[in-house]
């Protein structure tokens, strides 16, 4: 449960909050940004918090009885509760409390805003050095769940939108942004969370290589 959690995060959750801006930019113009606004509320608000659930979920079921009383049963396991691990993660209700904020307009002093907009223009760059490390520590090699991935990932997934939309009638402009986003590589939080939650780590960092070197990030 949990690799296929993590594979499926990397099919549908891009890096479009890290590089969206400035690659999509020069190819669809002001439009740009509201594709990467959408897209990255989507990832987090919905795509990252399933999947925490789901890895939470599979984590409590991977625990063995008590060592002292072989004999006893791990306590029954409930969605709810893999959920309520979920919430415990910062990564989760932090956007949504940010869109709260947002929406609610309640006024926030300089000091604050600066420090908030500091750490969030560090985001990225942290993703990617903390990628770094586990990559390091992992030596991926190669690996076929991995390729498989990054040709579904850069490919087969922008191409089946492409055909969906077209099938569907749906415009020019809706097809090509929804292609140029879906075409990003994944997000470095796939590699972090296959480390936190050992789960397929040197699967998800050779991954991770593979879509680094590819140019489709590089570009």
């Amino acid at each position: 449960m949990r690799a296929a959690a993590l594979q499926a995060m990397a099919f549908g959750f891009p890096a479009i909050a890290f590089i969206g801006i400035p690659i999509l930019t020069p190819l669809i113009g002001a439009k740009a940004t509201v594709v990467v606004d959408v897209a990255g509320l989507t990832g987090n608000l919905v795509i990252l918090p399933v999947t925490l659930v789901l890895l939470s979920f599979g984590q409590t079921l991977k625990r063995s009885p008590d060592a002292g009383n072989p004999a006893s049963e791990p306590a029954p396991i409930t969605i709810a509760s893999a959920f309520g691990d979920a919430l415990l993660q910062p990564v989760v209700p932090s956007p949504a409390i940010a869109i709260l904020l947002v929406l609610t307009g309640l006024p926030m002093s300089a000091t604050l805003t600066t420090s908030l907009k500091l750490l969030g223009s560090t985001v990225g760059g942290l993703s990617l050095f903390a990628s770094g490390i586990i990559l390091n520590a992992q030596s991926p090699k190669f690996s076929l769940p991995a390729s498989v991935s990054t040709l579904a990932r850069l490919i087969l997934i922008p191409g089946l939108v492409d055909v969906g939309l077209t099938l569907a009638g749906a415009d020019t402009n809706l097809r090509k942004m929804s292609v140029l986003a879906l075409g990003i590589p994944a997000a470095p939080m796939q590699v972090i969370l296959a480390t936190r939650y050992n789960t397929d780590e040197s699967e998800n960092a050779a991954f991770l290589l593979y879509i680094a070197m590819s140019p489709a990030f590089r570009r």
